[in-house]
């Protein structure tokens, strides 16, 4: 039985603009906005509350982003001190922002400074983190002490612990769980400290000599993931201090991660200019975004897991639309 020529044209016909137009659909989907900027960045972080603005910190300038419109709610330039670090408040509405000689907290909405914290005889440090209620926050970095500061007074409540024993960087989704990285020592590890009672749990040690770069915790607060100079992602049980997976997720050093707020997806940073998207579950790739010109150094992913922003050594920072 002769095939029916005019039925293949006609499927033909459907069938090749179909494809088009999924190829260039799939294209622009995966294509990232790029924001250029005349100095280094410094953070990144989308707000909580539904990731409704995007922020910005470069050497001495502070720039709010509105996600959905795409445009600039307000930027604040700084004359003095670099704008080192931020932190959003669990409730979206305040930013903390580090500065070389001082911690200032934004309403955002407002565009003011709400408080300013200084303390004496210490400069603020590198990092910054709220508590999970969000009225405490916690700083340290470089060559100093992790301090512990009232947001509501703006006093300095106690020092938590000497710059020796590492830089705060994370804080699990629950409150309880606190990571510091130990540059100190090498290979560098990570600290699992109780918050409140700031007692060590446990040591975070990668084998084989590898040192540690980066670390997040996953949204139940029962696993914890870390990078590694060599590339790799190592998986820990956070209860136990056990590793429960590890593998090499990119080739140029594994520079910055973060997981999607259901804890479906893992992003992860690579010195080598690439972020992938990884299934955290399973522990496969699911996308690799290569359209970075270096080292891809801060990540952060809105709450609803739409919108991926990477900042690069080439003072961009690139949005993509994952989903």
């Amino acid at each position: 039985m002769r095939p029916n020529k005019s039925g293949l044209k006609i499927a033909l016909a459907v069938a090749i603009p179909c494809l088009l137009f999924l190829v260039i659909r799939e294209r622009l989907t995966w294509r990232p906005r790029t924001l250029r900027y005349d100095a280094p960045i410094t953070a990144i972080a989308y707000s909580p509350n539904n990731g409704k603005w995007l922020a910005v910190a470069r050497q001495a300038q502070l720039e709010i982003r509105v996600v959905q419109t795409d445009r600039i709610l307000w930027s604040e330039t700084f004359h003095q001190g670099l704008c080192k670090a931020l932190a959003w408040s669990p409730n979206g509405r305040t930013l903390a922002i580090m500065r070389r000689s001082r911690i200032q907290l934004w309403d955002v909405a407002a565009h003011r400074v709400v408080r300013e914290m200084r303390s004496d005889g210490w400069y603020p440090g590198t990092a910054i983190l709220f508590s999970a209620d969000g009225s405490q926050l916690l700083t340290g970095g470089g060559e100093i002490p992790t301090l512990l500061w009232d947001v509501k007074t703006g006093k300095l409540l106690k020092e938590v612990a000497q710059w020796t024993v590492g830089t705060p960087v994370a804080m699990s989704p629950d409150g309880h769980t606190l990571a510091l990285l130990d540059y100190v020592h090498y290979p560098t590890r990570v600290r699992l400290w109780r918050w409140g009672t700031w007692q060590e749990q446990h040591i975070l040690v990668p084998p084989g000599g590898d040192a540690l770069t980066c670390v997040a915790f996953a949204p139940d607060s029962k696993t914890a993931a870390t990078g590694t100079e060599s590339g790799r992602v190592i998986f820990w049980d956070v209860g136990t201090g056990d590793r429960s997976y590890s593998a090499t997720f990119h080739y140029g050093g594994v520079e910055c991660l973060a997981f999607t707020h259901n804890g479906q997806w893992l992003a992860t940073g690579g010195g080598e200019g690439d972020t992938k998207l990884w299934d955290a579950q399973q522990h496969t790739l699911l996308r690799t975004l290569s359209d970075h010109s270096g080292a891809v150094f801060a990540l952060t992913i809105n709450p609803d897991a739409t919108q991926l922003a990477a900042a690069s050594q080439k003072n961009l920072v690139k949005l993509w639309r994952v989903r």
